[in-house]
């Protein structure tokens, strides 16, 4: 019965994914692609929807991590990274 359930809520779910995917929404196919990112990047740039809000870090994060940032001049950027086997996909210098 349990197997039966699970089955028939698979089924359920592909039928929704494969009838969204034959109906596309009327305005999707005449966008051009990129337009919403476009727009997104705008409305950044713009500030129009900013918030009156400061958004401040706190102090112990805020010295955090411009500690982080200096300290990272300490360390010369390598050339190449060298990829170890057997780290999955982990790098090195």
């Amino acid at each position: 019965m349990r197997s039966f359930l699970t089955l028939s809520i698979l089924i359920g779910c592909l039928s929704i994914d494969f009838a969204a995917a034959a109906d596309p929404p009327p305005q999707a196919s005449s966008r051009i692609l990129g337009e919403d990112t476009r727009r997104w990047l705008e409305l950044q740039r713009s500030g129009a929807s900013a918030s009156e809000t400061p958004q401040r870090l706190p102090a112990p994060a805020a010295t955090a991590t411009y500690k982080r940032y200096v300290d990272s001049f300490k360390h010369e950027i390598p050339e190449f990274f060298k990829i170890e086997r057997g780290t999955h996909g982990g790098m090195s210098n």
